[in-house]
């Protein structure tokens, strides 16, 4: 089944409710570390939604490259199906929170990396991410 859309959206912190439900606290496009912090801490919020009617198993991986695509750091697969909770004969949906912690001493700031959501290792969303001091 084709994908219907996929997105990502970073920030400083996730807030997730007792019904499941999350919020982006402090959206990022800039992170701005302190001197001498050496770690980039921050979530990646992965939405994917499907046409109506996909079941099958799917993988996404979340991964941050540099400009030249080379790889700064990756979270392990996860393996999914889209989910119909609400209404069974619409589109499936699926939501992930990735937590990074960016090594930075081995960057050289300021740099702009690239966050990448990889949906059964075809890439379906990407987002810009500047680091500096």
């Amino acid at each position: 089944m084709p994908l219907l859309s996929a997105n990502i959206i970073l920030c400083e912190n996730v807030l997730t409710e007792k019904t499941e439900m999350s919020s982006a606290i402090r959206l990022l496009d800039v992170l701005r570390l302190a001197p001498g912090t050496n770690n980039a801490h921050l979530f990646a919020i992965t939405r994917v939604y499907s046409q109506p009617g996909d079941f099958g198993q799917h993988t996404l991986r979340i991964t941050a490259n540099d400009r030249n695509a080379g790889l700064i750091t990756q979270a392990p697969d996860y393996r999914f199906q889209y989910g119909y909770r609400i209404d069974p004969s619409g589109p499936g949906g699926f939501v992930l929170t990735t937590e990074f912690n960016i090594d930075v001493s081995l960057l050289r700031l300021p740099t702009t990396c690239v966050v990448n959501a990889f949906l059964d290792s075809q890439l379906v969303a990407h987002t810009p991410l500047t680091l500096s001091r």
